[in-house]
């Protein structure tokens, strides 16, 4: 069965690239104001999709103009002449990204999660909680900090990150 998804292909990028790819992305949609830019609002797209745009993205729901928009910010991010890139993307999205901090040996439930790993894709922290975690990170880290049990929360959070796109949410708990 052939997928529904489409991706940027990550493996053309090193992972620093599609850090600075990401952060890009969410710097050109942002207003300043705690809200959409006008901007973002006319092309259709979130600062959490620079991001999903790795993971798989519905092919049917992306645009001419949201391809566009990937395309010119994979020009930019590398420097590159801004032109139709067809050859960027693929029906077989396999980027995971790897968390040098996770412990192998440690399930989810006695894990918390990596505040520090999220940061370093430059989104914005009400954006992951609105559209990636589906939760509030406050009362996330305010748990962690009483020591309450976090199995019940670790698992809302993994299937959320599962449900994004990432194939392996393990990679969020450290």
């Amino acid at each position: 069965m052939k997928s529904t998804l489409t991706a940027l292909k990550a493996e053309a990028l090193s992972d620093q690239q599609r850090l600075m790819f990401i952060d890009n992305f969410a710097r050109m949609l942002y207003s300043g104001q705690g809200s959409a830019s006008n901007f973002a609002r006319q092309i259709g797209v979130t600062e959490a999709d620079g991001l999903r745009v790795f993971l798989g993205m519905p092919a049917s729901s992306l645009t001419d103009q949201q391809r566009r928009i990937f395309e010119a910010m994979y020009a930019y991010t590398l420097d590159l002449p801004v032109m139709p890139r067809p050859e960027l993307w693929t029906d077989e999205p396999t980027w995971t990204p790897i968390n040098p901090r996770r412990p192998a040996e440690r399930s989810i439930e006695q894990c918390q999660l990596d505040f520090e790993f999220i940061e370093s894709f430059g989104i914005r922290r009400a954006v992951w909680e609105k559209e990636i975690l589906l939760s509030d990170m406050k009362a996330v880290a305010a748990k962690i900090e009483r020591g309450g049990d976090l199995s019940a929360t670790n698992l809302r959070l993994y299937m959320a990150l599962a449900l994004f796109g990432f194939r392996d949410p393990s990679q969020f708990f450290v």
